[in-house]
């Protein structure tokens, strides 16, 4: 779960969904610059205290200071000089408050526990659910 704060809602349901769509992009570049700063705390900064995270070894971490806490050792060895590119993206919304995001990646720079350099890119998906709450003056959107 990822949290990204936005702005006003617009009335107009396609500038609503234009609206909420951007908030969506924003959030995916938001969390692409997080891993690329291999800063856990500022990963961690995007998620929720409830959040779930099921890194590519199967390990799932549960709340936000475990995710934060279980990244420091890969953004410090295996990730450090690895860069995440977002190759693409697209959202369904599910109903007008939870859309679905995949993004497909691409990184780079990775190297084993050992430090050997691994010089073969590496591609994946993340499959994510967002939900969009709003009050009076804001909306949030939650991964």
């Amino acid at each position: 779960m990822i949290e990204k704060e936005g702005c006003d809602i617009d009335e107009n349901t396609n500038n609503e969904t234009n609206h909420k769509d951007s908030l969506v992009r924003s959030l995916v570049f938001d969390f692409r610059d997080a891993f690329n700063s291999h800063d856990p705390k500022t990963f961690a900064n995007l998620l929720v205290e409830d959040a779930e995270w099921t890194d590519v070894t199967g390990t799932t971490m549960v709340g936000k200071s475990d995710i934060e806490h279980q990244h420091a050792y890969p953004f410090q060895t295996v990730l450090k000089e690895a860069t995440l590119d977002v190759k693409s993206f697209r959202n369904k919304w599910i109903n007008d408050n939870i859309v679905s995001i995949e993004i497909k990646w691409e990184s780079f720079g990775h190297r084993t526990p050992e430090g050997i350099p691994i010089p073969m890119a590496r591609h994946g998906l993340l499959n994510l659910i967002a939900t969009i709450t709003a009050t009076k003056s804001k909306e949030k959107v939650k991964l």
